[in-house]
């Protein structure tokens, strides 16, 4: 499968979130992607884990290319969005702070 610039960004971020080689990031999207046509498929949404769940059906209009793609988010992505949109720190956030402080504390120690 091909990839833009914006998908090859994508992985460069995950990389640096993960610290996964950017190959292994890949074929799990890759894989993600299959999973979705198969569910597609079989008329069912994908359910994406601390995301939600991604549903793919055919358009309005006739011809092969009509189709709608509609997410449902799932409650921790609502809430953290949610958190943003006040002002508020979201868990996101609190994880990540908690993340680059174990790193800092680890390269101290070294």
């Amino acid at each position: 499968m091909r990839i833009d610039l914006k998908g090859k960004t994508t992985l460069e971020k995950m990389k640096l979130l993960t610290g996964e080689p950017v190959e292994k990031i890949r074929v799990f999207f890759e894989n993600l992607t299959i999973l979705s046509i198969f569910d597609f498929l079989d008329n069912k949404e994908t359910p994406i884990p601390f995301m939600g769940d991604i549903n793919i059906s055919r358009g309005e209009k006739d011809g092969p290319i009509s189709f709608t793609i509609t997410m449902n988010p799932n409650q921790m992505l609502a809430k953290n969005i949610n958190q943003i949109l006040l002002g508020q720190e979201s868990d996101v956030e609190k994880v990540l702070k908690k993340k680059i402080r174990s790193s800092l504390e680890e390269i101290i120690k070294t």
